[in-house]
Protein backbone atom coordinates (compact mmCIF):
# COMPACT_ATOMS: atom_id res chain seq x y z
CA UNK A 1 0.00 0.00 0.00
CA UNK A 2 3.05 2.09 1.10
CA UNK A 3 4.36 1.88 -2.65
CA UNK A 4 1.34 2.49 -4.58
CA UNK A 5 0.67 5.61 -2.44
CA UNK A 6 4.02 6.72 -3.58
CA UNK A 7 3.73 5.74 -7.21
CA UNK A 8 0.46 6.10 -7.94
CA UNK A 9 -0.81 9.05 -5.56
CA UNK A 10 -3.89 6.50 -4.39
CA UNK A 11 -4.65 3.30 -2.75
CA UNK A 12 -6.56 0.37 -4.58
CA UNK A 13 -6.76 -2.81 -2.72
CA UNK A 14 -8.46 -6.20 -3.15
CA UNK A 15 -8.03 -8.61 -0.18
CA UNK A 16 -8.99 -12.14 -0.99
CA UNK A 17 -8.80 -13.47 2.64
CA UNK A 18 -9.55 -16.61 4.89
CA UNK A 19 -12.28 -15.45 7.83
CA UNK A 20 -10.92 -13.94 11.09
CA UNK A 21 -7.44 -12.20 9.70
CA UNK A 22 -8.58 -8.47 10.48
CA UNK A 23 -8.57 -7.07 7.50
CA UNK A 24 -11.43 -4.51 7.94
CA UNK A 25 -10.28 -3.62 11.84
CA UNK A 26 -6.82 -2.52 9.99
CA UNK A 27 -8.33 -0.50 6.71
CA UNK A 28 -10.96 1.08 8.90
CA UNK A 29 -8.27 2.18 11.49
CA UNK A 30 -6.95 3.62 8.31
CA UNK A 31 -9.64 5.48 7.36
CA UNK A 32 -10.69 7.11 10.54
CA UNK A 33 -6.41 8.08 10.45
CA UNK A 34 -7.15 9.78 7.40
CA UNK A 35 -10.12 11.75 8.39
CA UNK A 36 -8.58 12.50 11.68
CA UNK A 37 -5.67 14.04 9.64
CA UNK A 38 -6.39 15.78 6.51
CA UNK A 39 -10.07 18.23 6.05
CA UNK A 40 -13.20 17.16 3.77
CA UNK A 41 -12.64 13.91 3.92
CA UNK A 42 -16.19 12.20 2.72
CA UNK A 43 -14.94 8.24 4.21
CA UNK A 44 -17.35 5.59 3.94
CA UNK A 45 -17.85 1.80 5.23
CA UNK A 46 -19.86 -0.53 3.63
CA UNK A 47 -20.82 -3.86 5.21
CA UNK A 48 -22.43 -6.51 4.04
CA UNK A 49 -25.37 -6.84 7.65
CA UNK A 50 -25.83 -4.95 10.30
CA UNK A 51 -24.01 -6.90 12.64
CA UNK A 52 -21.54 -6.69 10.68
CA UNK A 53 -21.70 -3.09 10.26
CA UNK A 54 -22.04 -2.15 13.98
CA UNK A 55 -18.54 -4.64 14.89
CA UNK A 56 -16.78 -3.08 12.22
CA UNK A 57 -17.85 0.41 13.30
CA UNK A 58 -16.31 -0.37 16.92
CA UNK A 59 -12.79 0.17 15.83
CA UNK A 60 -13.11 3.91 14.88
CA UNK A 61 -15.76 4.55 17.88
CA UNK A 62 -13.04 3.05 19.97
CA UNK A 63 -10.03 5.04 18.25
CA UNK A 64 -12.54 8.35 18.96
CA UNK A 65 -13.37 7.67 22.25
CA UNK A 66 -9.48 6.97 23.25
CA UNK A 67 -8.08 10.04 21.37
CA UNK A 68 -7.50 12.88 23.87
CA UNK A 69 -10.43 15.45 23.94
CA UNK A 70 -12.02 14.16 21.10
CA UNK A 71 -15.77 15.34 21.68
CA UNK A 72 -18.01 12.84 22.45
CA UNK A 73 -21.04 14.64 20.82
CA UNK A 74 -19.65 13.57 17.53
CA UNK A 75 -19.44 10.04 18.14
CA UNK A 76 -23.07 8.86 16.56
CA UNK A 77 -24.55 6.09 15.71
CA UNK A 78 -23.43 5.31 12.26
CA UNK A 79 -21.22 8.58 11.69
CA UNK A 80 -18.22 9.96 13.52
CA UNK A 81 -17.09 13.95 12.90
CA UNK A 82 -13.98 15.43 12.58
CA UNK A 83 -13.67 19.21 12.73
CA UNK A 84 -10.77 21.05 11.01
CA UNK A 85 -10.72 24.83 10.16
CA UNK A 86 -10.66 24.30 6.75
CA UNK A 87 -13.92 21.77 6.58
CA UNK A 88 -15.12 18.84 8.23
CA UNK A 89 -14.15 15.21 7.35
CA UNK A 90 -16.17 12.82 8.37
CA UNK A 91 -16.85 8.78 8.31
CA UNK A 92 -19.72 6.76 8.02
CA UNK A 93 -21.15 3.15 8.04
CA UNK A 94 -23.72 1.71 6.17
CA UNK A 95 -25.14 -1.82 4.68
CA UNK A 96 -25.18 -2.56 1.18
CA UNK A 97 -28.72 -3.66 1.07
CA UNK A 98 -29.77 0.23 2.22
CA UNK A 99 -30.54 2.92 -0.03
CA UNK A 100 -28.37 5.26 1.31
CA UNK A 101 -25.28 2.68 0.70
CA UNK A 102 -25.00 3.61 -2.85
CA UNK A 103 -25.25 7.90 -2.15
CA UNK A 104 -23.62 10.64 -0.48
CA UNK A 105 -21.62 12.24 -2.86
CA UNK A 106 -18.06 12.16 -3.88
CA UNK A 107 -15.81 9.68 -1.44
CA UNK A 108 -12.35 10.03 -0.59
CA UNK A 109 -12.11 6.61 0.95
CA UNK A 110 -14.09 3.56 1.05
CA UNK A 111 -14.14 0.24 2.28
CA UNK A 112 -16.21 -2.40 0.82
CA UNK A 113 -16.33 -5.27 3.42
CA UNK A 114 -16.99 -9.01 2.55
CA UNK A 115 -17.98 -7.59 -0.75
CA UNK A 116 -17.75 -10.68 -2.22
CA UNK A 117 -21.65 -11.54 -0.25
CA UNK A 118 -23.70 -8.37 -1.16
CA UNK A 119 -26.75 -9.13 -2.76
CA UNK A 120 -27.00 -6.90 -5.37
CA UNK A 121 -24.01 -6.23 -7.78
CA UNK A 122 -25.10 -2.96 -8.77
CA UNK A 123 -24.15 -1.75 -5.17
CA UNK A 124 -20.44 -3.49 -5.61
CA UNK A 125 -19.84 -0.87 -9.17
CA UNK A 126 -21.65 2.05 -7.78
CA UNK A 127 -20.19 2.52 -4.63
CA UNK A 128 -16.55 2.16 -6.25
CA UNK A 129 -17.40 4.52 -9.15
CA UNK A 130 -18.72 7.47 -6.22
CA UNK A 131 -14.80 7.70 -5.02
CA UNK A 132 -12.58 10.23 -6.48
CA UNK A 133 -9.83 9.73 -9.44
CA UNK A 134 -7.67 12.60 -7.86
CA UNK A 135 -5.03 11.64 -5.69
CA UNK A 136 -5.48 10.74 -2.00
CA UNK A 137 -8.35 8.75 -2.48
CA UNK A 138 -8.65 5.08 -1.40
CA UNK A 139 -10.48 2.17 -1.78
CA UNK A 140 -10.33 -1.34 -0.41
CA UNK A 141 -12.33 -3.98 -1.15
CA UNK A 142 -11.73 -7.54 1.36
CA UNK A 143 -13.65 -10.38 1.21
CA UNK A 144 -13.71 -14.40 1.66
CA UNK A 145 -14.56 -15.99 -1.17
CA UNK A 146 -18.58 -16.72 -2.82
CA UNK A 147 -18.21 -18.58 -5.59
CA UNK A 148 -18.06 -17.60 -9.30
CA UNK A 149 -21.73 -16.62 -9.98
CA UNK A 150 -24.64 -14.96 -8.53
CA UNK A 151 -23.56 -12.65 -5.40
CA UNK A 152 -19.86 -13.29 -5.40
CA UNK A 153 -19.42 -13.13 -9.30
CA UNK A 154 -18.63 -9.09 -9.16
CA UNK A 155 -16.07 -9.87 -6.36
CA UNK A 156 -14.64 -12.93 -8.78
CA UNK A 157 -14.68 -10.63 -11.64
CA UNK A 158 -12.88 -8.20 -9.78
CA UNK A 159 -10.13 -10.10 -8.50
CA UNK A 160 -9.13 -11.93 -11.69
CA UNK A 161 -9.05 -8.43 -12.91
CA UNK A 162 -6.76 -7.38 -10.60
CA UNK A 163 -4.54 -10.25 -11.20
CA UNK A 164 -4.09 -9.84 -14.61
CA UNK A 165 -2.93 -6.19 -14.04
CA UNK A 166 -6.00 -4.52 -16.09
CA UNK A 167 -7.96 -2.83 -13.41
CA UNK A 168 -5.40 -0.55 -11.38
CA UNK A 169 -5.77 -3.25 -8.16
CA UNK A 170 -3.46 -4.77 -5.80
CA UNK A 171 -4.52 -8.28 -5.31
CA UNK A 172 -3.80 -9.39 -1.85
CA UNK A 173 -4.03 -12.91 -0.48
CA UNK A 174 -4.22 -14.16 2.96
CA UNK A 175 -3.63 -17.49 3.31
CA UNK A 176 -5.76 -19.45 6.85
CA UNK A 177 -1.29 -20.47 7.25
CA UNK A 178 -0.08 -17.21 7.92
CA UNK A 179 -2.56 -16.74 11.16
CA UNK A 180 -0.11 -17.95 13.73
CA UNK A 181 -3.62 -18.87 16.21
CA UNK A 182 -4.75 -21.30 13.94
CA UNK A 183 -3.09 -23.85 15.50
CA UNK A 184 -3.88 -26.40 17.73
CA UNK A 185 -1.38 -29.69 19.92
CA UNK A 186 0.40 -31.42 16.87
CA UNK A 187 -0.32 -35.06 19.22
CA UNK A 188 -3.89 -34.21 17.08
CA UNK A 189 -2.78 -34.72 13.62
CA UNK A 190 0.19 -37.55 14.29
CA UNK A 191 -0.68 -39.29 11.58
CA UNK A 192 -0.67 -36.32 9.14
CA UNK A 193 -1.09 -36.61 6.06
CA UNK A 194 -3.68 -38.95 5.89
CA UNK A 195 -5.36 -37.06 2.61
CA UNK A 196 -4.81 -35.85 -0.54
CA UNK A 197 -5.44 -32.26 1.03
CA UNK A 198 -3.34 -32.59 3.82
CA UNK A 199 -0.56 -33.73 1.47
CA UNK A 200 -0.86 -30.85 -0.50
CA UNK A 201 -0.65 -28.41 2.65
CA UNK A 202 2.35 -30.00 4.23
CA UNK A 203 4.11 -30.08 0.82
CA UNK A 204 5.87 -26.68 -0.74
CA UNK A 205 4.92 -24.10 -1.29
CA UNK A 206 2.75 -24.56 1.59
CA UNK A 207 4.75 -26.69 4.22
CA UNK A 208 1.98 -26.84 7.00
CA UNK A 209 2.41 -28.28 10.25
CA UNK A 210 1.12 -30.91 12.44
CA UNK A 211 -0.21 -28.28 14.32
CA UNK A 212 -2.15 -26.72 11.61
CA UNK A 213 -3.09 -29.73 10.38
CA UNK A 214 -4.39 -29.97 13.95
CA UNK A 215 -6.03 -27.08 13.82
CA UNK A 216 -7.52 -27.62 10.28
CA UNK A 217 -8.80 -31.24 11.53
CA UNK A 218 -10.89 -29.51 14.24
CA UNK A 219 -12.04 -26.77 12.10
CA UNK A 220 -13.12 -28.61 9.75
CA UNK A 221 -15.30 -30.83 12.03
CA UNK A 222 -17.05 -28.45 13.84
CA UNK A 223 -17.22 -25.22 11.45
CA UNK A 224 -17.75 -26.90 8.17
CA UNK A 225 -19.48 -30.47 8.84
CA UNK A 226 -16.29 -31.94 7.57
CA UNK A 227 -17.03 -30.41 4.00
CA UNK A 228 -13.82 -29.69 2.35
CA UNK A 229 -15.22 -27.03 0.21
CA UNK A 230 -16.58 -25.81 3.05
CA UNK A 231 -13.45 -24.93 4.73
CA UNK A 232 -11.54 -24.59 1.57
CA UNK A 233 -13.73 -21.50 0.70
CA UNK A 234 -13.94 -20.29 4.67
CA UNK A 235 -9.98 -20.98 4.83
CA UNK A 236 -8.26 -21.03 1.74
CA UNK A 237 -4.57 -21.99 1.11
CA UNK A 238 -4.16 -20.16 -2.10
CA UNK A 239 -6.85 -18.09 -4.29
CA UNK A 240 -7.75 -20.66 -7.03
CA UNK A 241 -9.76 -22.88 -4.12
CA UNK A 242 -11.32 -20.02 -2.50
CA UNK A 243 -13.92 -19.77 -5.79
CA UNK A 244 -15.70 -22.73 -5.83
CA UNK A 245 -16.41 -23.81 -9.35
CA UNK A 246 -19.92 -25.19 -10.88
CA UNK A 247 -19.39 -28.03 -11.99
CA UNK A 248 -15.80 -30.72 -11.66
CA UNK A 249 -12.69 -29.02 -12.34
CA UNK A 250 -11.22 -30.08 -15.20
CA UNK A 251 -8.17 -30.58 -13.92
CA UNK A 252 -7.25 -32.75 -10.75
CA UNK A 253 -6.17 -31.60 -7.59
CA UNK A 254 -2.22 -32.43 -8.30
CA UNK A 255 -2.09 -30.76 -11.55
CA UNK A 256 -3.71 -28.00 -10.16
CA UNK A 257 -0.84 -27.72 -7.77
CA UNK A 258 1.70 -27.62 -9.85
CA UNK A 259 0.43 -24.98 -12.02
CA UNK A 260 0.81 -23.16 -8.81
CA UNK A 261 4.20 -23.62 -8.16
CA UNK A 262 5.29 -22.27 -11.79
CA UNK A 263 4.20 -18.88 -11.38
CA UNK A 264 6.26 -16.13 -11.00
CA UNK A 265 6.65 -12.26 -11.74
CA UNK A 266 7.60 -11.57 -15.21
CA UNK A 267 11.05 -10.23 -16.12
CA UNK A 268 9.68 -6.99 -17.82
CA UNK A 269 6.30 -5.34 -18.99
CA UNK A 270 6.14 -3.51 -21.60
CA UNK A 271 5.88 -3.05 -25.92
CA UNK A 272 7.07 -4.23 -28.61
CA UNK A 273 8.24 -1.82 -30.86
CA UNK A 274 9.73 -1.08 -34.44
CA UNK A 275 10.63 2.65 -36.19
CA UNK A 276 8.77 1.23 -39.87
CA UNK A 277 7.11 -1.73 -41.04
CA UNK A 278 10.32 -4.16 -41.87
CA UNK A 279 12.71 -2.59 -39.05
CA UNK A 280 13.79 -4.87 -36.50
CA UNK A 281 11.87 -5.57 -33.56
CA UNK A 282 12.42 -4.37 -30.34
CA UNK A 283 10.83 -4.79 -26.99
CA UNK A 284 10.47 -1.43 -24.65
CA UNK A 285 9.63 -1.43 -21.20
CA UNK A 286 6.67 0.36 -20.10
CA UNK A 287 4.72 -0.06 -16.82
CA UNK A 288 1.19 0.30 -18.41
CA UNK A 289 2.48 -1.91 -21.72
CA UNK A 290 0.16 -4.65 -23.17
CA UNK A 291 3.12 -7.64 -22.49
CA UNK A 292 4.18 -9.05 -19.35
CA UNK A 293 7.18 -11.16 -20.53
CA UNK A 294 9.35 -13.99 -18.68
CA UNK A 295 11.42 -15.02 -21.78
CA UNK A 296 14.17 -13.35 -23.83
CA UNK A 297 14.88 -15.00 -26.98
CA UNK A 298 18.36 -14.65 -26.00
CA UNK A 299 21.07 -17.39 -24.36
CA UNK A 300 23.52 -15.66 -21.06
CA UNK A 301 26.10 -14.30 -23.29
CA UNK A 302 22.95 -12.21 -25.12
CA UNK A 303 22.92 -14.06 -28.40
CA UNK A 304 20.08 -15.23 -30.21
CA UNK A 305 19.44 -18.63 -28.29
CA UNK A 306 18.21 -20.29 -31.31
CA UNK A 307 15.00 -22.09 -30.11
CA UNK A 308 11.64 -22.24 -31.42
CA UNK A 309 8.81 -20.71 -30.31
CA UNK A 310 5.17 -20.96 -30.99
CA UNK A 311 2.51 -18.42 -30.82
CA UNK A 312 -1.56 -19.32 -30.12
CA UNK A 313 -3.98 -16.25 -30.32
CA UNK A 314 -7.29 -15.34 -29.78
CA UNK A 315 -9.13 -12.68 -31.59
CA UNK A 316 -11.83 -10.22 -30.40
CA UNK A 317 -13.86 -7.42 -31.49
CA UNK A 318 -12.20 -4.59 -29.86
CA UNK A 319 -14.52 -2.32 -28.62
CA UNK A 320 -14.60 -1.20 -24.81
CA UNK A 321 -17.61 -4.12 -23.93
CA UNK A 322 -15.96 -7.00 -25.63
CA UNK A 323 -13.69 -9.60 -24.75
CA UNK A 324 -10.27 -9.44 -24.76
CA UNK A 325 -8.03 -10.37 -27.72
CA UNK A 326 -5.13 -12.29 -26.54
CA UNK A 327 -1.83 -14.41 -27.80
CA UNK A 328 0.42 -16.80 -25.83
CA UNK A 329 4.58 -16.92 -26.85
CA UNK A 330 5.45 -20.98 -25.53
CA UNK A 331 9.10 -21.48 -25.77
CA UNK A 332 8.90 -25.41 -27.51
CA UNK A 333 11.77 -26.54 -26.19
CA UNK A 334 11.94 -25.19 -22.19
CA UNK A 335 8.29 -25.33 -22.22
CA UNK A 336 7.96 -22.17 -20.38
CA UNK A 337 5.35 -19.28 -21.41
CA UNK A 338 8.24 -16.62 -22.36
CA UNK A 339 5.49 -13.47 -23.33
CA UNK A 340 1.37 -12.87 -22.94
CA UNK A 341 -0.82 -10.36 -24.60
CA UNK A 342 -4.33 -9.35 -23.19
CA UNK A 343 -6.23 -6.43 -24.31
CA UNK A 344 -9.33 -5.09 -26.16
CA UNK A 345 -8.22 -4.48 -29.93
CA UNK A 346 -9.19 -5.16 -33.25
CA UNK A 347 -8.06 -8.13 -34.97
CA UNK A 348 -6.04 -5.91 -37.23
CA UNK A 349 -4.08 -4.85 -34.39
CA UNK A 350 -3.64 -8.06 -33.35
CA UNK A 351 -1.79 -9.13 -36.53
CA UNK A 352 0.38 -6.52 -35.92
CA UNK A 353 1.31 -7.27 -32.48
CA UNK A 354 1.34 -11.06 -33.65
CA UNK A 355 3.19 -9.80 -36.64
CA UNK A 356 6.06 -8.33 -34.24
CA UNK A 357 5.96 -10.77 -31.34
CA UNK A 358 6.80 -13.41 -34.07
CA UNK A 359 9.60 -11.71 -35.19
CA UNK A 360 11.19 -10.58 -32.09
CA UNK A 361 10.60 -14.44 -30.81
CA UNK A 362 12.85 -16.30 -33.40
CA UNK A 363 10.59 -16.14 -36.48
CA UNK A 364 7.70 -18.03 -34.46
CA UNK A 365 5.02 -20.43 -35.66
CA UNK A 366 1.69 -18.53 -35.68
CA UNK A 367 -1.63 -20.49 -34.27
CA UNK A 368 -4.93 -17.82 -34.98
CA UNK A 369 -8.25 -19.54 -33.75
CA UNK A 370 -10.42 -18.60 -36.63
CA UNK A 371 -13.96 -19.38 -35.32
CA UNK A 372 -16.19 -16.23 -35.26
CA UNK A 373 -14.40 -15.00 -38.09
CA UNK A 374 -12.32 -12.05 -36.11
CA UNK A 375 -9.20 -14.56 -36.50
CA UNK A 376 -10.18 -15.20 -39.94
CA UNK A 377 -9.45 -11.27 -40.36
CA UNK A 378 -7.00 -10.95 -38.21
CA UNK A 379 -4.91 -13.88 -40.19
CA UNK A 380 -6.04 -12.23 -43.88
CA UNK A 381 -3.85 -9.49 -42.50
CA UNK A 382 -1.22 -10.93 -41.07
CA UNK A 383 -0.62 -13.00 -43.99
CA UNK A 384 -1.25 -10.68 -46.79
CA UNK A 385 -0.36 -7.17 -45.09
CA UNK A 386 2.68 -8.00 -43.22
CA UNK A 387 3.64 -11.16 -45.37
CA UNK A 388 4.22 -13.16 -42.44
CA UNK A 389 5.58 -16.64 -43.90
CA UNK A 390 5.25 -19.11 -40.26
CA UNK A 391 1.56 -19.42 -40.35
CA UNK A 392 0.25 -22.57 -38.40
CA UNK A 393 -0.83 -25.52 -41.37
CA UNK A 394 -4.13 -27.12 -40.12
CA UNK A 395 -3.65 -31.16 -39.33
CA UNK A 396 -6.28 -33.11 -38.88
CA UNK A 397 -6.59 -36.72 -38.51
CA UNK A 398 -6.96 -37.42 -42.07
CA UNK A 399 -3.94 -35.53 -42.96
CA UNK A 400 -1.50 -38.41 -41.66
CA UNK A 401 -3.53 -41.00 -44.12
CA UNK A 402 -1.70 -43.24 -46.58
CA UNK A 403 -2.15 -41.73 -50.24
CA UNK A 404 -4.30 -38.56 -48.78
CA UNK A 405 -2.65 -34.85 -49.61
CA UNK A 406 -1.34 -32.59 -46.94
CA UNK A 407 -3.91 -29.98 -45.48
CA UNK A 408 -2.91 -26.62 -47.05
CA UNK A 409 -5.13 -24.74 -44.76
CA UNK A 410 -3.97 -21.99 -42.32
CA UNK A 411 -5.28 -21.17 -38.96
CA UNK A 412 -7.00 -23.34 -35.91
CA UNK A 413 -10.96 -23.91 -36.11
CA UNK A 414 -12.03 -24.24 -32.49
CA UNK A 415 -14.94 -27.21 -32.90
CA UNK A 416 -16.27 -29.75 -30.17
CA UNK A 417 -12.97 -31.95 -31.22
CA UNK A 418 -10.33 -29.29 -31.74
CA UNK A 419 -11.35 -27.95 -28.19
CA UNK A 420 -10.87 -30.96 -26.51
CA UNK A 421 -7.41 -31.62 -28.66
CA UNK A 422 -6.03 -28.10 -27.39
CA UNK A 423 -6.69 -29.40 -23.50
CA UNK A 424 -5.37 -32.17 -23.94
CA UNK A 425 -2.17 -30.88 -25.62
CA UNK A 426 -2.15 -28.62 -22.45
CA UNK A 427 -2.33 -31.91 -19.93
CA UNK A 428 -0.28 -33.65 -21.64
CA UNK A 429 3.00 -30.78 -21.51
CA UNK A 430 1.48 -29.65 -17.14
CA UNK A 431 2.19 -33.52 -16.58
CA UNK A 432 4.92 -33.61 -18.51
CA UNK A 433 6.62 -30.67 -16.06
CA UNK A 434 5.21 -32.81 -13.02
CA UNK A 435 7.12 -35.79 -13.63
CA UNK A 436 10.42 -33.30 -14.44
CA UNK A 437 10.47 -34.47 -18.33
CA UNK A 438 12.32 -31.80 -20.94
CA UNK A 439 9.62 -29.69 -22.70
CA UNK A 440 7.04 -29.91 -19.53
CA UNK A 441 5.03 -27.02 -19.02
CA UNK A 442 6.16 -23.99 -17.00
CA UNK A 443 2.97 -21.27 -16.92
CA UNK A 444 4.98 -18.42 -15.53
CA UNK A 445 1.46 -15.89 -15.80
CA UNK A 446 -0.82 -15.61 -12.89
CA UNK A 447 -3.66 -14.76 -15.16
CA UNK A 448 -3.16 -17.59 -17.28
CA UNK A 449 -3.00 -20.35 -13.94
CA UNK A 450 -6.40 -18.48 -13.06
CA UNK A 451 -8.05 -19.30 -16.14
CA UNK A 452 -6.41 -22.73 -16.24
CA UNK A 453 -7.43 -23.47 -12.71
CA UNK A 454 -11.30 -22.02 -13.13
CA UNK A 455 -11.72 -25.01 -15.98
CA UNK A 456 -14.46 -26.65 -15.65
CA UNK A 457 -15.98 -30.31 -17.08
CA UNK A 458 -19.67 -30.90 -17.65
CA UNK A 459 -20.49 -34.18 -18.51
CA UNK A 460 -17.86 -34.25 -21.98
CA UNK A 461 -17.41 -30.61 -22.55
CA UNK A 462 -14.39 -28.52 -21.24
CA UNK A 463 -15.50 -24.81 -20.48
CA UNK A 464 -13.72 -21.80 -19.11
CA UNK A 465 -16.28 -19.52 -17.96
CA UNK A 466 -17.21 -16.79 -20.06
CA UNK A 467 -15.45 -13.83 -20.65
CA UNK A 468 -12.35 -15.51 -18.76
CA UNK A 469 -10.67 -17.68 -21.36
CA UNK A 470 -9.07 -15.45 -23.70
CA UNK A 471 -5.66 -16.24 -22.59
CA UNK A 472 -6.13 -20.00 -21.82
CA UNK A 473 -6.82 -20.70 -25.26
CA UNK A 474 -4.38 -18.84 -26.78
CA UNK A 475 -1.74 -20.91 -24.08
CA UNK A 476 -3.91 -24.08 -25.14
CA UNK A 477 -3.52 -23.52 -28.66
CA UNK A 478 0.21 -22.47 -28.50
CA UNK A 479 0.43 -26.08 -26.76
CA UNK A 480 -1.09 -28.05 -29.63
CA UNK A 481 0.87 -26.20 -31.98
CA UNK A 482 4.01 -26.93 -30.70
CA UNK A 483 2.64 -30.76 -30.04
CA UNK A 484 1.89 -30.67 -33.89
CA UNK A 485 5.12 -28.93 -34.68
CA UNK A 486 7.69 -29.87 -32.03
CA UNK A 487 11.41 -28.35 -32.28
CA UNK A 488 13.69 -31.01 -34.23
CA UNK A 489 15.95 -30.56 -30.46
CA UNK A 490 13.32 -31.81 -28.53
CA UNK A 491 13.82 -34.54 -25.76
CA UNK A 492 10.18 -35.94 -25.81
CA UNK A 493 7.85 -38.05 -27.98
CA UNK A 494 4.80 -36.04 -28.24
CA UNK A 495 0.96 -37.98 -28.70
CA UNK A 496 1.16 -36.43 -32.22
CA UNK A 497 4.71 -36.68 -34.62
CA UNK A 498 4.19 -33.78 -37.41
CA UNK A 499 6.24 -32.12 -39.27
CA UNK A 500 9.56 -29.92 -37.51
CA UNK A 501 8.38 -26.50 -37.18
CA UNK A 502 9.99 -25.15 -40.37
CA UNK A 503 9.16 -21.28 -41.97
CA UNK A 504 7.09 -21.97 -45.35
CA UNK A 505 5.66 -19.48 -47.88
CA UNK A 506 2.40 -19.02 -46.87
CA UNK A 507 0.95 -16.22 -49.10
CA UNK A 508 -0.35 -18.38 -51.59
CA UNK A 509 -2.39 -20.98 -49.05
CA UNK A 510 -5.84 -20.46 -48.22
CA UNK A 511 -7.27 -19.61 -44.72
CA UNK A 512 -9.23 -22.47 -44.04
CA UNK A 513 -13.14 -21.13 -44.74
CA UNK A 514 -11.28 -18.39 -46.59
CA UNK A 515 -13.28 -15.32 -46.05
CA UNK A 516 -16.11 -14.13 -48.74
CA UNK A 517 -16.85 -10.66 -49.83
CA UNK A 518 -19.24 -10.35 -47.68
CA UNK A 519 -17.65 -11.32 -44.32
CA UNK A 520 -15.04 -8.51 -45.51
CA UNK A 521 -17.06 -5.99 -45.78
CA UNK A 522 -18.62 -6.69 -42.19
CA UNK A 523 -15.04 -7.09 -40.99
CA UNK A 524 -14.30 -3.17 -42.52
CA UNK A 525 -17.24 -1.94 -40.79
CA UNK A 526 -16.54 -3.52 -36.97
CA UNK A 527 -12.67 -2.49 -37.75
CA UNK A 528 -14.46 1.65 -37.99
CA UNK A 529 -16.95 0.91 -34.67
CA UNK A 530 -14.11 -0.29 -33.02
CA UNK A 531 -11.44 2.12 -33.44
CA UNK A 532 -9.37 1.89 -30.45
CA UNK A 533 -7.76 4.69 -28.60
CA UNK A 534 -4.96 2.59 -27.34
CA UNK A 535 -3.14 2.25 -30.30
CA UNK A 536 -0.35 4.39 -29.99
CA UNK A 537 0.49 2.59 -26.38
CA UNK A 538 0.85 -0.85 -28.35
CA UNK A 539 2.83 -0.19 -30.94
CA UNK A 540 5.18 2.37 -32.30
CA UNK A 541 5.31 2.35 -36.16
Amino acid sequence: MREQWRREGHIRIIDLKARRVGFSSQTTGLLWCRGLGFPNMNLKIVAHLAPSAEELFRVPSDLSRGFPEFPLEDIQQKKIYFRHNNGDSHLTIATAGTPAAGRGGTLSGLLLSEAAKYYDPEIFVAMISSVSKGPGSIVVIESTANGREGPGEAFFEYWNEAVAGKNGYIPNFASWLEDPAFIRPEEEAEDAPRDNLEKELMAPPFNATREQIAWMRRTKAEDCRNVETAFLTDFPHCPEVAFQISGEPALPREERTYIQGTIKPPLARGKFYRAVRHAKVEFHPDDNGPVFLWKYPTNENNKPDGMHYYVGADAALGTEEGDFTAYCCLCGETGELACRFAERVPPEILAEQLDMCGNFYNRAMVNIELTGNLGRWALKVLRDDYHYSNIYVWKGRDDRKRGRSRSMSLGFEMNQATRRLIVDAARSGIRMGMNFQPGGLILNDGALASQMLGMTIKEWRWEIKRDHDDIAVAWMIACLTREQYPPARMKFAPKNTMDPQNPKQVLEMPIKEEIGPMIQREMKMFMKAAKTKVRDRLVGI
